[in-house]
């Protein structure tokens, strides 16, 4: 019976430090309230993100010129309507970017290529002076 709970223990032990060695470790990118947040996007066609303290999930999809009905603004993935609170954003070359983000925009953020960010926005610091 003790053989039989060491292995077990053991077992476990394995499987948690293997677990732990695969973990996905997710980017944070900070930006300044009030200025652009800028994702570097590729070939990707569409960015979501997540702000769980709003409870608003949003997909924006860039324009490939096959669906200009549908793209260039960020979508409610609830109601798929025309989100009434999102940053202006855009893409420039790789890059999407958000224009004057503010603390609400603060996230997860993904891109269809896999590429997953956690994105806080921080309001600038004041000088004491």
């Amino acid at each position: 019976m003790t053989k039989c709970i060491l292995f077990f223990t053991v077992f476990y032990l394995s499987v948690v430090s293997i677990l732990a060695d695969i973990a996905i470790d997710i980017p944070e990118l900070t930006f300044i309230a009030g200025g652009n947040a800028y994702f570097r996007i590729g070939d990707a066609k569409e960015f979501k993100r997540d702000i769980e303290a709003l409870k608003v999930h949003q997909v924006y999809r860039v324009c490939d010129g096959k669906n200009e009905k549908i793209c260039g603004y960020w979508e409610s993935l609830e109601n798929k309507q025309k989100a009434a609170k999102a940053p202006v954003t855009t893409k420039i070359g790789d890059n999407l970017v958000l224009q004057n983000v503010t603390v609400a925009d603060s996230g997860n953020y993904s891109n269809d290529g896999g590429a997953i960010y956690f994105v806080r926005v921080v309001e600038m610091p004041t000088s004491n002076d």
